[in-house]
């Protein structure tokens, strides 16, 4: 049975030396997310719990952003990168890290190799190498324990990104493949909800996206929707409808009930989270039917009250009780 979350105390030191001799890929990487204040670093022997889900924190949480790095061995290399993206989320003042996952990614090329043939002779032919690179992200949380008494912000909508500006006539074919078809479809409909997706945009507007790139997009645009810390499992409990004071008014109770809905939406993300870039495009395309659903039915067109009210879910499973 796995617990709810590690810690990662005084060992911490040992394990991170452990992780720098290993090699840890080029670094940890943090996106931050919009909006949020910058916090005093905390001390190195902090604790930081790894949790599945930001429930199990100390309530209300600040989501400061995206922690990601690269290792060369997979999941044997988890116990350090717990240790790495620790003393990164230390740095920014985050407690805990939410939702670590990883996903896999192959690269081929090809080397020369050199055998005896017939008679001794030597005989030069290509082989095909294949390099894994294993892509890990988890989100940083600052629990309310780094800041006692603290209460719940009212909601504050994000900054509408720039405008895309118009785009020239058309030079290049559309995507003629059936994977870079589903790969252009499933970008139009994320740009549609841009304000998911802002740090995308460009890549997402080419007239032939990268499937990893839609995938990618996709990935984000769920943790920030129906992800632990997302809109659906904590902005509108907590900040929109009051259920940390309230939790057995209508509408949290049907939105507690509505997480098993929810559920299916998590093994939406997992498999899309484990893919390699190159398989991106095949599991586009065979599972697009899903995506576009998962889409059109749980994101709104903004992060935004209204824009949740106006989504298929709302309307179908919560608009009733909410009024």
């Amino acid at each position: 049975m796995h617990t709810p979350f590690s810690v990662v105390g005084r060992w911490a030191p040992l394990l991170l030396a452990a992780a720098l001799a290993a090699g840890c890929g080029p670094g940890v990487q943090l996106e931050r997310a919009a909006g949020v204040p910058r916090f005093a670093a905390l001390p190195i022997k902090s604790e930081i719990k790894v949790v599945e889900s930001a429930d199990v924190l100390a309530q209300p949480v600040t989501v400061v952003g995206t922690l990601r790095t690269d290792t060369a061995k997979g999941e044997a290399d988890r116990p350090q990168v717990v240790v790495a993206l620790s003393n990164q989320a230390r740095r920014v003042g985050c407690d805990a890290l939410v939702g670590l996952s990883r996903r896999d990614e192959v690269t081929t090329s090809q080397k020369t190799v050199e055998r005896l043939g017939a008679g001794g002779a030597k005989v030069r032919s290509q082989e095909a190498v294949e390099k894994h690179t294993y892509k890990w992200q988890a989100q940083c949380v600052r629990s309310a324990l780094m800041d006692p008494g603290a209460k719940p912000a009212p909601h504050s909508e994000p900054s509408p990104p720039p405008a895309a500006p118009d785009p020239a006539p058309a030079v290049e074919p559309e995507p003629s493949t059936p994977d870079g078809k589903t790969a252009k479809d499933v970008a139009d409909l994320l740009l549609e909800r841009k304000v998911f997706v802002r740090a995308m945009v460009d890549k997402l507007q080419k007239p032939a996206p990268d499937p990893a790139d839609v995938v990618d997009a996709l990935v984000e645009t769920m943790v920030q929707v129906t992800g632990p810390t997302g809109l659906w499992r904590k902005t509108m409990p907590q900040e929109w409808f009051g259920c940390l004071a309230a939790a057995d008014t209508p509408a949290c109770l049907r939105l507690r009930d509505l997480d098993r809905d929810l559920r299916h939406a998590d093994a939406l993300h997992t498999e899309a989270s484990g893919l390699s870039r190159g398989q991106s495009g095949g599991w586009l395309r065979r599972s697009e039917a899903r995506v576009v659903e998962y889409l059109r039915t749980y994101v709104p067109l903004e992060a935004s009250l209204a824009g949740v009210q106006a989504t298929p879910f709302y309307r179908e499973k919560l608009a009733d009780v909410a009024q």
